[in-house]
């Protein structure tokens, strides 16, 4: 039998009986409101899974992309400083030995002015790093007095070394920078990086004193080529878009080869 409601109207009782379609179709319509409730729920319970593990994904992503960052960056940190070292130890020991040459003929000098010119050739021959030596003394006050022989030595774009005495130049080295500066180097010490118009070249100073019984008498002053710093530094196995340059002590930069940022020459007074 037909499901039967009874339905209160105008104050009377009556019998409603309605087909089973009618019946089936009431019946379906209050069951429909609750499940397009809980479709509406499912729905935005899903939207929030989607937000939240979207936020989730993009959390993790930027953590692990901050974590590649910081490895690349101590990678790269660690590439750099093992270069550094490299090209440090090569250029110092390179320097060391201009040094203790310049040192060593200040000592042989000293006693042995007369052997000046030999000693510096032979020293530059041995020597490939040095592009010239000169061996220079302070004049006599007296000025009938006359000049010390001051041999400079240095090595043509050939290879061939030559010689002249600064005691006939026209400008006297006694007055010039490097050679006050050099007065003052008991122990050595490198002056500042110039470009040589003459030589065409870029070169730096390295000044000794000449002492005879504790009084300096004279320098010793070798010019040093920095085609050889060019070299090591061009010859790193430097990562793609990395550059190498030497400051000097004034923080300066003297040595920059293949890089947009090459530095310019420096000018100061040359030597010879």
């Amino acid at each position: 039998m037909p499901d039967c409601t009874h339905l209160p109207a105008s104050g009377r009782r009556f019998s409603a009986c309605g087909p089973p379609r009618f019946m089936a179709r009431c019946q379906t319509g209050k069951k429909g409101e609750p499940r397009l409730a809980s479709r509406s729920i499912a729905s935005r319970t899903a939207l929030w899974v989607l937000v939240g593990s979207t936020l989730v994904l993009t959390a993790i992503g930027a953590l692990l992309l901050s974590l590649t960052r910081t490895q690349i960056l101590e990678h790269t940190h660690h590439e750099a400083a093992a270069l550094a070292a490299n090209a440090g130890s090569q250029i110092q020991a390179r320097i060391d030995r201009v040094a203790v040459s310049a040192r060593m003929l200040a000592t042989l000098i000293g006693t042995r002015q007369g052997d000046a010119e030999p000693l510096l050739r032979d020293t530059l021959a041995a020597n490939l790093d040095m592009d010239g030596l000169a061996a220079v003394f302070r004049p006599s006050p007296n000025p009938a007095d006359a000049l010390p022989h001051s041999p400079f030595v240095s090595r043509l774009d050939d290879g061939i070394l030559t010689s002249r005495d600064l005691a006939r130049d026209a400008s006297p080295y006694w007055n010039s920078n490097w050679s006050l500066g050099g007065l003052g180097c008991s122990n050595g010490c490198w002056q500042r990086p110039f470009f040589s118009q003459s030589r065409h070249r870029q070169l730096i100073n390295y000044s000794v004193t000449i002492n005879r019984r504790g009084h300096p008498v004279g320098i010793i002053n070798a010019d040093v080529t920095l085609d050889w710093l060019h070299r090591i530094l061009g010859s790193l196995a430097k990562p793609a878009g990395a550059y190498a340059f030497v400051l000097d002590s004034d923080g300066n930069c003297a040595v920059s080869p293949g890089s947009a940022r090459a530095c310019a020459p420096a000018t100061a007074t040359p030597c010879c």
